[in-house]
Protein backbone atom coordinates (compact mmCIF):
# COMPACT_ATOMS: atom_id res chain seq x y z
CA UNK A 1 0.00 0.00 0.00
CA UNK A 2 2.79 2.43 0.92
CA UNK A 3 4.61 1.65 -2.33
CA UNK A 4 1.53 2.34 -4.43
CA UNK A 5 0.71 5.57 -2.60
CA UNK A 6 4.25 6.93 -2.99
CA UNK A 7 4.51 5.80 -6.62
CA UNK A 8 1.27 7.63 -7.42
CA UNK A 9 2.52 10.79 -5.70
CA UNK A 10 -0.04 10.61 -2.93
CA UNK A 11 0.55 11.33 0.76
CA UNK A 12 1.42 8.37 2.96
CA UNK A 13 -1.51 6.41 4.39
CA UNK A 14 -2.40 7.42 7.93
CA UNK A 15 -3.13 4.86 10.62
CA UNK A 16 -4.97 5.64 13.82
CA UNK A 17 -4.96 2.89 16.43
CA UNK A 18 -7.83 2.68 18.90
CA UNK A 19 -8.36 0.28 21.76
CA UNK A 20 -10.46 -2.10 19.65
CA UNK A 21 -10.00 -0.85 16.07
CA UNK A 22 -7.67 0.70 13.52
CA UNK A 23 -8.62 3.48 11.13
CA UNK A 24 -6.81 3.77 7.81
CA UNK A 25 -6.98 6.98 5.77
CA UNK A 26 -5.93 6.96 2.11
CA UNK A 27 -5.75 10.31 0.36
CA UNK A 28 -6.76 10.52 -3.28
CA UNK A 29 -5.10 13.83 -4.15
CA UNK A 30 -1.82 13.70 -6.07
CA UNK A 31 0.85 15.87 -4.44
CA UNK A 32 3.01 16.45 -7.49
CA UNK A 33 2.78 15.15 -11.03
CA UNK A 34 6.51 15.76 -11.70
CA UNK A 35 7.42 13.24 -9.01
CA UNK A 36 4.92 10.68 -10.34
CA UNK A 37 6.24 11.12 -13.89
CA UNK A 38 9.84 10.82 -12.70
CA UNK A 39 9.15 7.57 -10.81
CA UNK A 40 7.16 6.04 -13.69
CA UNK A 41 9.72 6.96 -16.37
CA UNK A 42 12.67 5.88 -14.23
CA UNK A 43 11.14 2.50 -13.34
CA UNK A 44 10.41 1.87 -17.03
CA UNK A 45 14.03 2.66 -17.98
CA UNK A 46 15.54 0.69 -15.13
CA UNK A 47 13.29 -2.32 -15.83
CA UNK A 48 12.66 -2.85 -12.15
CA UNK A 49 10.62 -1.14 -9.51
CA UNK A 50 12.09 0.87 -6.69
CA UNK A 51 12.00 -0.85 -3.31
CA UNK A 52 9.72 0.70 -0.74
CA UNK A 53 12.68 2.14 1.18
CA UNK A 54 14.13 3.65 -2.03
CA UNK A 55 10.77 5.24 -2.84
CA UNK A 56 10.41 6.62 0.68
CA UNK A 57 13.91 8.13 0.53
CA UNK A 58 13.27 9.67 -2.91
CA UNK A 59 9.95 11.09 -1.74
CA UNK A 60 11.55 12.54 1.38
CA UNK A 61 14.25 14.15 -0.73
CA UNK A 62 11.61 15.56 -3.04
CA UNK A 63 9.89 17.23 -0.08
CA UNK A 64 13.14 18.20 1.68
CA UNK A 65 16.57 19.06 0.30
CA UNK A 66 18.60 16.35 2.04
CA UNK A 67 18.44 13.28 4.26
CA UNK A 68 20.88 11.86 6.79
CA UNK A 69 21.52 8.17 7.34
CA UNK A 70 19.77 8.26 10.72
CA UNK A 71 16.75 10.10 9.28
CA UNK A 72 16.53 7.55 6.44
CA UNK A 73 16.60 4.74 9.01
CA UNK A 74 13.89 6.43 11.07
CA UNK A 75 11.76 7.12 7.98
CA UNK A 76 11.95 3.61 6.54
CA UNK A 77 11.94 1.89 9.95
CA UNK A 78 14.87 -0.25 8.82
CA UNK A 79 18.24 -0.94 10.45
CA UNK A 80 21.16 1.25 9.37
CA UNK A 81 22.75 -1.63 7.40
CA UNK A 82 19.65 -2.06 5.21
CA UNK A 83 19.24 1.69 4.74
CA UNK A 84 22.90 1.94 3.66
CA UNK A 85 22.15 -0.68 1.02
CA UNK A 86 19.19 1.32 -0.33
CA UNK A 87 21.21 4.53 -0.32
CA UNK A 88 24.08 2.77 -2.10
CA UNK A 89 21.71 1.56 -4.85
CA UNK A 90 20.34 5.08 -5.35
CA UNK A 91 23.86 6.52 -5.30
CA UNK A 92 25.23 3.96 -7.79
CA UNK A 93 22.39 4.73 -10.18
CA UNK A 94 23.10 8.50 -9.93
CA UNK A 95 19.84 9.47 -8.24
CA UNK A 96 21.49 10.79 -5.08
CA UNK A 97 24.94 11.98 -3.98
CA UNK A 98 26.64 12.39 -0.64
CA UNK A 99 27.15 16.00 0.35
CA UNK A 100 29.01 16.12 3.65
CA UNK A 101 27.06 13.78 5.90
CA UNK A 102 23.74 14.03 4.08
CA UNK A 103 22.40 12.76 0.80
CA UNK A 104 20.73 14.95 -1.79
CA UNK A 105 19.49 14.56 -5.36
CA UNK A 106 22.09 14.69 -8.13
CA UNK A 107 21.97 17.53 -10.64
CA UNK A 108 20.38 15.14 -13.18
CA UNK A 109 17.46 14.41 -10.86
CA UNK A 110 17.10 18.09 -9.92
CA UNK A 111 16.76 18.90 -13.63
CA UNK A 112 13.97 16.33 -14.00
CA UNK A 113 12.12 17.17 -10.80
CA UNK A 114 12.82 20.74 -9.87
CA UNK A 115 15.47 22.85 -11.49
CA UNK A 116 19.21 23.14 -11.93
CA UNK A 117 19.00 26.44 -10.07
CA UNK A 118 17.73 24.67 -6.95
CA UNK A 119 20.61 22.17 -7.16
CA UNK A 120 23.18 24.96 -7.38
CA UNK A 121 21.53 26.76 -4.46
CA UNK A 122 21.63 23.64 -2.28
CA UNK A 123 25.26 22.90 -3.18
CA UNK A 124 26.16 26.54 -2.54
CA UNK A 125 24.66 26.41 0.95
CA UNK A 126 26.86 23.37 1.72
CA UNK A 127 29.95 25.24 0.46
CA UNK A 128 29.07 28.37 2.46
CA UNK A 129 28.74 26.36 5.67
CA UNK A 130 32.10 24.68 5.05
CA UNK A 131 33.71 28.03 4.22
CA UNK A 132 32.46 29.51 7.51
CA UNK A 133 33.82 26.55 9.48
CA UNK A 134 37.20 26.76 7.76
CA UNK A 135 37.45 30.52 8.35
CA UNK A 136 36.44 30.11 11.99
CA UNK A 137 39.13 27.44 12.43
CA UNK A 138 41.76 29.66 10.78
CA UNK A 139 40.87 32.52 13.12
CA UNK A 140 42.59 30.57 15.92
CA UNK A 141 45.08 28.42 13.94
CA UNK A 142 47.86 29.31 11.50
CA UNK A 143 46.92 26.77 8.85
CA UNK A 144 44.54 23.96 7.95
CA UNK A 145 45.00 20.78 5.95
CA UNK A 146 42.68 18.48 4.02
CA UNK A 147 42.34 15.98 6.86
CA UNK A 148 41.29 18.69 9.32
CA UNK A 149 38.76 20.05 6.80
CA UNK A 150 37.26 16.55 6.39
CA UNK A 151 36.83 16.18 10.15
CA UNK A 152 35.65 19.75 10.66
CA UNK A 153 33.11 19.78 7.82
CA UNK A 154 32.25 16.08 8.02
CA UNK A 155 32.91 15.67 4.33
CA UNK A 156 34.75 13.43 1.91
CA UNK A 157 38.28 13.95 0.61
CA UNK A 158 36.85 15.03 -2.75
CA UNK A 159 34.59 17.63 -1.12
CA UNK A 160 37.43 19.00 1.02
CA UNK A 161 39.50 19.36 -2.15
CA UNK A 162 36.65 21.23 -3.82
CA UNK A 163 36.35 23.64 -0.86
CA UNK A 164 40.08 24.42 -0.83
CA UNK A 165 40.25 24.87 -4.61
CA UNK A 166 37.25 27.21 -4.56
CA UNK A 167 38.56 29.21 -1.61
CA UNK A 168 42.00 29.43 -3.25
CA UNK A 169 40.42 30.53 -6.54
CA UNK A 170 38.39 33.17 -4.65
CA UNK A 171 41.63 34.52 -3.06
CA UNK A 172 40.58 33.53 0.45
CA UNK A 173 43.19 30.82 1.00
CA UNK A 174 46.74 30.29 -0.18
CA UNK A 175 48.21 26.81 -0.59
CA UNK A 176 51.57 26.13 1.06
CA UNK A 177 53.25 22.86 0.07
CA UNK A 178 52.06 20.17 -2.30
CA UNK A 179 50.15 16.89 -2.35
CA UNK A 180 49.57 15.32 1.06
CA UNK A 181 51.76 17.91 2.77
CA UNK A 182 49.68 20.81 1.49
CA UNK A 183 48.39 23.27 4.05
CA UNK A 184 46.22 26.32 3.57
CA UNK A 185 46.62 29.71 5.16
CA UNK A 186 44.55 32.88 4.95
CA UNK A 187 45.60 35.05 2.04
Amino acid sequence: MYREMVTMGKPYPEYTVYKDAIRLTLYSATDDENFVRFIAETQDKRIKSFSLSELMILRYLYDNKDISLSKASELTQLPISEVKSSLRVLENEDFIELSGRVYMFTSIVYEKLKSGIKYVQDKSVTYLKAKDLILEYLSTHESINNETIRRLCRCTDKQAGYYTRKMTHDNILEQVGKNKGAKYILK
